[in-house]
Parts: C-alpha cells; structure tokens; sequence
C-alpha cells in the first residue's frame, strides 16, 4: 500500500474528492455524477443464455446448448428463425469472425449497443456464447476509467469461469478494439493452451481476450473477483463494483467523502489518473503460460 499525500497526484485525489472542494471549472457537474451512478452498475445486466446481438435487440437461443451452426434457432420475438436465416434477412455476409472472451461488461447487451453504434449505419449480428474457461477468473484491473474499476483476467488454478465469447466480424472487432484503449489500457492476445467449453460440451478451438496492461488489483497479495460475473470453484474474494471502488478510495485518497470521491473520478480524467497511479504498487502481472499478445504486438 502506498501512504496517501506522498505523491503530488494523490492530493489531487484527495482534493478532488472532499465534499464541498471546488475544482477546476466549478464544482462536479451533474453529469459527473450521473456518470458515477452509471459506473456502480459496472459490469451491467449479464445476460441470462446465450443470443445473437442485433441493433433491434438480443435474440435468445431457442436451445442454448445444442451445437452453434448455421442451423442453430433463435427466438425473435413470437417467430424463430436460424442463425442463417437472421443473416440472410439482415444482409450480413457470412465469413471469418474472432473469437473474443467476454468476462466483463462486453457481454452485456447495454455495452455493445453502445460500443457497436458507432459502426456505420448496416447490419449487425453478433453471436454471444455461453463459454465455461478452465483455471481463469475475472478479477479487478489495477485501474481506472470512467469512473468504474473495469475488469481483466487472472489465472485461477481450479476455478471455471462461466464467461461468454463474442463472434466478431473485422469490423466489430475494430470497434470493440478501439473502445478498449488498446496500448493504454488494454492489450489483445490468444490464450493458448486454454480449456474452454460451449455448453453442449465442444471446445472453443481459438480465444483472443483482452488483458489489463495495468495488472491485477491485490491489494492484499491475490487479485479481487468480479463479483457479479459467475465461476464455479472460486479462490478469491470476490467484489461489486461499489465496494472495489471503496478499496480504491482507501488506497488512493483515505480522507475523501465516498460519494465525491467517485464523482471525481467519473468527472475529471486527471483525478482518474491519479487514482490509477496509487493502485499500481498493488498490481499483479497476468501469468498464463499460454498468452501471446496481439494487439499491441510484443
């Protein structure tokens, strides 16, 4: 743990946040903390099986755990209709898609309708499959943005996490990509050697995921569960997203009023980045034997 008040980035914190204290440009705005509120739902309604995100909404898997294929029936409200047939009706042309592990919030269909809006105006389609991922959890990044603790991946001997993939055209990805702040914040990469599962039991033969370039929040040595996000056998001591943001106030700013505190952050990127400063002493490395970065390159 780092002292707060050592470093001149933590009394901006610490500044930002006292209830009362202005800061640059008046006190917080609305929006700040409206923003903030937003924040505490991180990582948003999960979703509930597997379906197919559309720009009219998520289409439900008639049989979750049949095999995914071209034959594979989703319910669109009272009709269903094939995976094929979607594509053929939306005009989304069949070819590649990238797996992407899904352990957050990118699962959640509040999150892509806000990602993939800024693709061009066309159809959108994107499958997102229950995937059981042997001896990975989903833990809290040793940062922050937006004003939430987001999260990463850390290796969990023992635990399955029940997370999701996401099946991305080119250009899905490019925006999921760039959403992610990759080189910043984030890096893309192939977790080889990995087990991961399809619910009807058949292996998901490549997987990309993004990883944080900040590390694991341990403050107390072992990373920190997401807890809203579901694992069978978890090791770790698992958090929601309000109470991951107290540990974050104790590290970074002790004498600062919660509430302001996370209005700050969700309001002023240079209090964010001061926070993320004070959790880096905490951080852990991601440690798969198996993982390749991408995007950046090594």
């Amino acid at each position: 743990m780092v002292a707060a008040g050592r470093d001149p980035r933590l009394g901006r914190v610490r500044e930002a946040a006292l209830p009362g204290r202005r800061r640059r440009g008046g006190p917080l705005s609305a929006e700040a903390a409206a923003l903030a509120a937003r924040a505490a739902r991180y990582p948003f309604a999960q979703p509930a099986a597997s379906y197919v995100f559309t720009r009219r909404g998520p289409l439900p898997l008639v049989a979750p755990r049949t095999p995914w294929g071209p034959g594979t029936l989703l319910r669109d409200g009272d009709r269903t209709c094939t995976w094929r047939a979607l594509q053929d009706e939306l005009g989304v042309e069949p070819g590649p898609r990238t797996a992407v592990l899904g352990y957050g919030s990118n699962p959640s269909p509040e999150t892509l309708a806000r990602k993939l809006r800024d693709l061009p105006a066309g159809p959108v389609a994107v499958p997102v499959l229950e995937l059981a991922v042997h001896d990975l959890d989903a833990v809290w990044s040793a940062h922050v943005h937006a004003g939430y603790v987001p999260a990463t991946v850390a290796r969990s001997p023992g635990t399955v996490l029940r997370a999701w993939v996401l099946l991305l055209r080119p250009d899905e990805l490019d925006v999921v990509n760039a959403s992610e702040s990759l080189g910043r914040n984030y890096v893309l990469g192939r977790l080889g050697g990995v087990r991961a599962c399809f619910a009807d039991g058949s292996r998901c033969p490549e997987l990309l995921s993004y990883v944080s370039m900040h590390g694991a929040l341990a403050p107390d040595g072992e990373p920190l569960a997401v807890g809203p996000v579901r694992a069978d056998g978890r090791t770790l001591d698992a958090l929601d997203e309000p109470a991951v943001l107290e540990r974050a106030r104790r590290l970074a700013a002790p004498d600062a009023e919660a509430v302001a505190f996370a209005e700050g952050l969700a309001g002023d990127p240079a209090t964010a980045a001061a926070c993320t400063a004070a959790l880096s002493p905490t951080a852990v490395p991601f440690d798969w034997p198996g993982w390749t970065p991408l995007v950046p390159g090594p």
